[in-house]
């Protein structure tokens, strides 16, 4: 790692002057410093440098501290686009059955309104030619 970096500045240094009186801030490295004693990670300066290795011991620290849930979240994401997808696909399948049936069955019951209304027509047109000539 670099030195001039101020990751490894940070990680190496330790803060020199005095502190106001009272309970010690928490600052960022303390933070990381008792998460890694939190998952029991062992020779965490060594692991660091290998990324894979790095990335198991990780894996293992949030198990142990209780943050799973950190774990799974691509795997949670695809599951989540998986599922909408699938929604949508049975949507798109009903849509296209409804569409098959309105083809198929659906035309029958079209006729059928056709010659209701068709009926109903003409029957108000020969009440009305009938009303007419009455008058």
């Amino acid at each position: 790692m670099d030195t001039t970096r101020k990751v490894s500045y940070v990680c190496k240094n330790n803060a020199e002057g005095s502190r106001i009186r009272g309970r010690p801030k928490n600052r960022w490295w303390n933070c990381e410093l008792t998460d890694i004693s939190r998952g029991k990670i062992k020779n965490w300066k060594g692991r660091l440098k290998n990324r894979a290795d790095w990335a198991k011991s990780v894996k293992g620290a949030k198990l142990r501290i209780g943050l799973w849930w950190l774990l799974g979240r691509r795997r949670r994401r695809r599951r989540r686009r998986k599922k909408k997808k699938e929604k949508e696909e049975k949507e798109e399948e009903k849509t296209k059955e409804k569409n098959e049936k309105e083809k198929k069955g659906g035309g029958e019951e079209r006729r059928r309104r056709r010659r209701r209304r068709r009926m109903r027509r003409r029957k108000e047109e020969k009440k009305k030619e009938g009303g007419e000539g009455e008058e």
